[in-house]
């Protein structure tokens, strides 16, 4: 089970407003934040590099161009447009599916805040990755990232399952 202590990069130590952003769930294996569209290409390039980030999953509908050009291996686009879509089946899939990937390489899991949708996506991959319920994962994620906005059904969902 990877560790969930913090690690220390070069990329905080040079853009801490950047790095800031990019929270660490668990330290060189998933990455959380909200979208980064509006980033320079070789911003988001640097932090890719700086983190190994190989998988890229983007919740946000709108896609990010320059991620065609990057060195990212995967990109998942799981468009979510409002929070309910969240807890489609296809989600709780493809959050198995990024489990997997990130035993690979790191992943950085992307939507339009950072507070809910890609939030709880974290939470989905946690629980597989280390086998445990969605609520340990959530206590987990949750410490990881300080501020979410997590919605009443989320919870619930969350607070159903084992």
């Amino acid at each position: 089970m990877p560790s969930l202590q913090p690690k220390s990069s070069p990329v905080e130590e040079e853009d801490q407003p950047v790095r800031g952003a990019i929270r660490e769930i668990i330290p060189e294996v998933l990455y959380q934040r909200g979208q980064i569209l509006t980033w320079q290409r070789e911003k988001k390039f640097a932090v890719f590099k700086d983190l190994g980030i190989k998988t890229v999953v983007n919740l946000w509908p709108k896609q990010d161009p320059d991620l065609a050009e990057s060195q990212v291996v995967n990109y998942l686009q799981l468009s979510a447009v409002r929070s309910e879509m969240m807890l489609e089946s296809r989600m709780e899939t493809a959050a198995r599916y990024v489990a997997e990937l990130c035993q690979e390489h790191p992943t950085l899991v992307l939507c339009e805040a950072g507070k809910t949708r890609s939030v709880y996506f974290c939470i989905l991959v946690v629980s597989f990755l280390q086998e445990v319920s969605l609520r340990e994962a959530m206590d987990q994620v949750v410490g990881r990232i300080g501020s979410v906005s997590l919605k009443k059904f989320m919870l619930d969902r969350i607070n159903q399952r084992k």
